[in-house]
């Protein structure tokens, strides 16, 4: 299950890695969304909540400068499909100056079967054309070890004390929550050190995790009648325009 980015902000939050300041607006908020989105500080970037990549390239990240832009975008968004998907719900968040743009993941994989750890000092949209990522395997027996930090710290540029409760924070959320990919894209280094500001994550829910109940009810709510039938029997199912 791919997860809402407000829903991964939330964990990340919970494990006390930095995040910028947001608002939710759903389609049922429209009306007060000039209320929510002035309890932050311009400027602004609004954010469809999807469950699939390439918004951005979609049109549904975008930048505001005031409350009534915002809150313009935001209803814009709001009903609009993406994927076959409708957008039912809008982040606004503080607009977050990054000095550099960092990428870090985590995801289950490898062989033997771990967590492999990713870093790269091409974070943002140009992260795949880059190359030169790091990439440590995580054994899940021994954790996250000071040495593997102190590699991912050197090869970003940064100190491994800002690094260090990032990395620690994103490993127990790996597990805590089932997630099989916690990914942040930018992480941002600012003047006051680092900010997740891009999150995506990926959740296994038929792990039977209790603390997934939440998100996977929301889902289940998402879904349409082809895609409630598909689930129904163990498959996923997305629907094509065209003849086959």
């Amino acid at each position: 299950m791919i997860m809402l980015e407000h829903e991964a902000k939330r964990i990340l939050e919970e494990y006390g890695i930095p995040c910028e300041k947001s608002v939710l607006i759903g389609e049922g908020d429209a009306d007060r969304a000039g209320e929510l989105v002035s309890s932050l500080r311009p400027p602004y970037v609004v954010k469809a909540q999807v469950r699939a990549w390439g918004r951005g390239r979609a049109g549904l990240v975008r930048f505001a400068g005031s409350v009534d832009e915002a809150v313009s975008i935001a209803r814009g968004m709001l009903g609009s499909s993406f994927a076959g998907e409708r957008v039912r719900y809008v982040m606004v968040s503080e607009r977050v100056r990054p000095l550099r743009e960092l990428y870090v993941s985590m995801m289950l994989g490898g062989n033997p079967p771990g967590v492999l750890l990713l870093a790269s000092e091409a974070g943002g949209a140009g992260v795949e054309e880059a190359g030169g990522a790091l990439v440590l395997r995580v054994d899940p027996h021994a954790g996250l070890r000071g040495y593997a930090v102190r590699r991912v710290a050197k090869h970003l540029g940064v100190p491994a004390e800002s690094i260090a409760p990032i990395l620690e924070g994103m490993y127990r959320a790996l597990w805590d929550y089932s997630l099989t990919l916690l990914e942040l894209n930018p992480l941002a280094e600012t003047e006051g050190g680092l900010v997740a500001v891009d999150r995506k994550a990926v959740a296994d829910e038929d792990s039977g995790n209790p603390r997934l109940a939440e998100f996977i009810a929301r889902y289940e709510e998402e879904l349409g009648a082809l895609q409630r039938e598909a689930r129904r029997w163990g498959f996923a199912a997305v629907k094509l325009d065209g003849d086959i």
